[in-house]
C-alpha cells in the first residue's frame, strides 16, 4: 500500500520519492506538493518576529506652510502599540498624548514662518522613535529661530564617561552671565541629520600622514546617515572648497582620494571659512579640522578667528597629527578655540590611533543634545562676550557645552 503521510524523514522535510505513474502516482504528487507548502508555512511561522514599531507622520506633510489652527497627528503601527507621544514645534513642546488618538491641535498663528515639527514617541520598553517634518515658509518669510535663539550643543556623560542620552528638557538649566534662562529649544540625541564641515591640511609636511588620513576620513564618511551633509575643504597656502553640503558619498570619497600635498599651512583662514559655510537653521553641526603644524600663511589673525568661533554655535574639533613636541603650539591654540565652542582637541602622535580619535568624535555628534534660549535684548555693547553655564539637575553628570558666545555683529 502506498504511504501518503507528510511525516518528516529525519531532515524536517517531506519524503522525497518518485511517485508511481497513473492515478495513484498523481495523488501521491498532489499530497507531496501540499506537504511541501505546509512545511514552508510552518517554517516561516517559526522564524517570524514581531513587527518593529513604526511611527508615521500623518500631519503636517511638509508640502505647505502652516498657519492658523493646525492638526498634528501621527500613527503608530502595529495597532495597539503603547507610547508616550510628544509634539514639538521649533524645539518647543506643544502637546503630549499618552493614548489614542496620537494627535492634537496647535495654533500656528498668522505668520507663515518655516517650521520644524518633531514628534518623539517613547515606547513602553524605553525605545524612542523620532520623526521630523520641515514645513516651508510663506513667500516673503524666512525661518527666524536661528537668529532669535542661542543654540548650545551639549554632551552629557556619567562619571564613567558613558553618554547619557535619555534626559528630558526639564532636567537642563542654562545660565547666561549667572542669570538663569528659560529653555526655548530642545532637541535630544539622534534627532535629525548632521551638518559637518571637514577641513584637511594638505600642506607639504602632511605627505607622510596623508594615506592614513585619507583612510580615516573615508571611514568616517562611510558611517554617516543618508540625511547627513558634508562640506569638504582642503587647505595649504590657500583654502579650497571641494564640496558644499554634499550627500553623495561616492563623490566625497573620490575627492578625498584625489588630494595631494604641497605648500604651507593657513589654519586660521581654514577655520574661518569652515564656520562661514555652515547653515543657520537649528541643526546638529560641527567643524572637524586636521593639521600637523602651526599657521604660517593665513591672512586672518588668531584674534579674528577666535571671535568667529565665539559667534558660531558649531563645536570645533581639531585633530593634530605628529609628535607632541612638533605640534605643541598649534595644539595649545586649538584647545583654546575648541574649549569655548564645546568641542575637543585630539593629539594623534601615532597614525594607528587616528581611528580612535575619529570614533570619539563621531560618538560626540551622535549623542549631542541641542539646547537653546532666547536672550534678552543687549544692553551696552552688543558684541561683548557672554558666559554660559549648562547644568543637569538630579544626577551626578559631566556636562560639556559652549563656554560662552559673542552675539554676531
Amino acid at each position: 500500500m502506498t504511504n501518503h503521510s507528510c511525516s518528516p524523514n529525519g531532515t524536517g522535510r517531506p519524503r522525497a520519492s518518485v511517485p508511481p505513474s497513473g492515478p495513484t502516482g498523481l495523488r501521491v504528487a498532489v499530497v507531496a506538493a501540499v506537504c511541501a507548502v505546509v512545511a514552508a508555512v510552518c517554517t516561516a511561522a517559526a522564524h517570524a518576529q514581531p513587527a518593529a514599531p513604526v511611527l508615521e507622520v500623518l500631519s503636517p506633510d511638509g508640502a505647505r506652510y502652516l498657519s492658523g489652527r493646525e492638526r498634528l497627528a501621527v500613527r503608530l503601527t502595529p495597532a495597539g502599540t503603547t507610547a508616550r507621544v510628544e509634539f514639538f514645534v521649533d524645539g518647543q513642546r506643544v502637546c503630549l498624548r499618552e493614548r489614542l488618538p496620537f494627535e492634537c491641535d496647535w495654533d500656528a498663528g498668522a505668520g507663515g514662518d518655516a517650521r520644524v515639527v518633531r514628534i518623539l514617541a517613547t515606547l513602553a520598553d524605553g525605545r524612542r522613535l523620532i520623526r521630523r517634518v520641515h514645513t516651508p515658509a510663506r513667500a516673503g518669510f524666512t525661518f527666524r529661530s536661528a537668529v532669535d535663539v542661542v543654540l548650545i550643543p551639549t554632551i552629557v556623560t556619567d562619571r564613567r564617561g558613558r553618554y547619557v542620552t535619555d534626559l528630558m528638557e526639564d532636567r537642563f538649566e542654562i545660565r547666561e552671565d549667572g542669570v538663569r534662562q528659560s529653555l526655548s529649544y530642545f532637541s535630544p540625541p539622534a534627532d535629525g541629520g548632521l551638518e559637518l564641515v571637514v577641513a584637511l591640511d594638505i600642506s607639504g609636511s602632511m605627505r607622510d600622514a596623508m594615506p592614513a588620513l585619507k583612510r580615516g576620513v573615508s571611514t568616517l564618511i562611510g558611517t554617516l546617515d543618508a540625511d547627513d551633509v558634508v562640506t569638504l575643504i582642503a587647505f595649504n597656502d590657500r583654502v579650497f572648497e571641494l564640496a558644499a553640503r554634499e550627500t553623495d558619498r561616492a563623490r566625497l570619497l573620490a575627492l578625498v582620494a584625489g588630494l595631494e600635498t604641497s605648500g604651507y599651512t593657513s589654519l586660521y583662514d581654514a577655520i574661518g571659512r569652515s564656520l562661514a559655510l555652515l547653515g543657520r537653521e537649528p541643526q546638529r553641526r560641527a567643524v572637524l579640522m586636521f593639521t600637523d603644524g602651526d599657521d604660517r600663511s593665513s591672512f586672518s589673525s588668531l584674534q579674528a578667528v577666535e571671535r568667529r568661533v565665539e559667534e558660531s554655535d558649531a563645536p570645533l574639533y581639531v585633530i593634530t597629527l605628529g609628535r607632541r613636541s612638533e605640534v605643541r603650539a598649534v595644539r595649545d591654540v586649538s584647545r583654546r578655540l575648541a574649549a569655548v565652542s564645546g568641542g575637543q582637541v585630539f593629539s594623534v602622535d601615532r597614525l594607528d590611533r587616528l581611528e580612535r580619535a575619529l570614533a570619539t568624535f563621531a560618538g560626540d555628534l551622535r549623542n549631542q543634545y541641542l539646547l537653546g534660549f532666547t536672550p534678552a535684548p543687549a544692553a551696552g555693547v552688543a558684541a561683548e562676550f557672554r558666559r554660559l553655564d549648562v547644568d543637569v539637575r538630579g544626577g551626578n553628570f559631566r556636562v560639556r557645552a559652549r563656554e560662552g558666545y559673542r552675539p554676531a555683529r
